[in-house]
């Protein structure tokens, strides 16, 4: 468990503090896009776009990682 909340840490070290807020608003606190985008000042489409890149930077860290 250590390795993998360590991994983690780390995975979420490389991301700017808005991309950690979309991330863990919509991924873990299941928020939608409208509130996030609100809380951002941003619209939907680039919340969208934030989280959409978020987890495709993430899902690369993780595989070169291995």
């Amino acid at each position: 468990r250590a390795i993998i909340r360590d991994e983690i840490g780390r995975l979420f070290d490389l991301l700017t503090p808005e991309q950690r807020m979309v991330t863990v608003a919509a991924q873990v606190h299941d928020v939608g896009y409208e509130e996030i985008a609100h809380a951002l000042g941003k619209s939907v489409a680039a919340a969208k776009q934030i989280g959409s890149r978020t987890l495709r930077r993430l899902r690369l860290a993780a595989k070169e990682s291995r």
